[in-house]
């Protein structure tokens, strides 16, 4: 199992050349690494919160649960099932 700070050191080991101009490849490689980066930190603040002794709302098993420290957790509100939704089509929500 990959640890919370594996994509960050992963991306940081990676060098971009430095140059004067910032690069189509350079933005390119950047933006490459913003999913990771961003689901480790959301991974580090969900951890960070139970470790200070506060629950946190995580969503799954068809509903919004409150998640405790202690393994607790507590449904908050049931869930829609998804809409499917073919790609391209337009759909007006109230």
């Amino acid at each position: 199992m990959e640890t919370l700070a594996e994509p960050m050191k992963e991306a940081a080991a990676q060098t971009v050349p430095v140059t004067d101009a910032v690069t189509e490849q350079v933005l390119d490689f950047l933006e490459q690494q913003i999913p990771r980066l961003s689901a480790a930190a959301v991974d580090v603040a969900y951890w960070h919160a139970l470790s200070s002794g506060l629950a946190v709302l995580v969503s799954g098993e068809g509903g919004i649960y409150r998640a405790f420290p202690d393994g607790k957790r507590t449904l908050v509100k049931v869930l829609e099932k998804r809409l499917s939704v073919p790609v391209g089509t337009r759909v007006q929500i109230p």
